[in-house]
């Protein structure tokens, strides 16, 4: 992300790979930078269905960023930090804003799946 990235809120797909059987059906972000006091952060969303059955469940994303008042938990890039969280979490990165020159100018992740083998 550089200056002003940010990630409206989404919810992450699992994949199913039949010819090697195998699912994802968790995500990982590694952060590979600290951005203190930049903004930045990763943040889950309350979108009100968790009280619903998970089949229920719509996973429509955004077009806006998510009000304050609908994050549950934020957690600052720090580096070396990862998190680990099912794909149907919804989720987004809040505005990166980098305060003066002298400020890491991005702020860099891994972001992957966790795979399960089936038989």
């Amino acid at each position: 992300y550089r200056k002003e990235g940010m990630h409206v809120p989404h919810y992450d797909a699992p994949f199913l790979c039949e010819k090697f059987k195998y699912i994802s059906l968790f995500s990982m972000v590694i952060f590979l930078n600290s951005t203190k006091n930049q903004g930045g952060r990763f943040q889950f969303i309350d979108d009100g269905q968790s009280r619903l059955p998970i089949q229920e469940w719509l996973r429509n994303d955004w077009e806006d960023m998510c009000i304050n008042e609908k994050v549950i938990e934020s957690i600052e890039p720090v580096q070396g930090r990862a998190v680990f969280f099912p794909h149907w979490y919804p989720h987004q990165v809040e505005k990166f804003q980098p305060k003066d020159s002298e400020s890491q100018l991005t702020r860099n992740i891994i972001r992957g799946d966790i795979c399960y083998k089936y038989v």
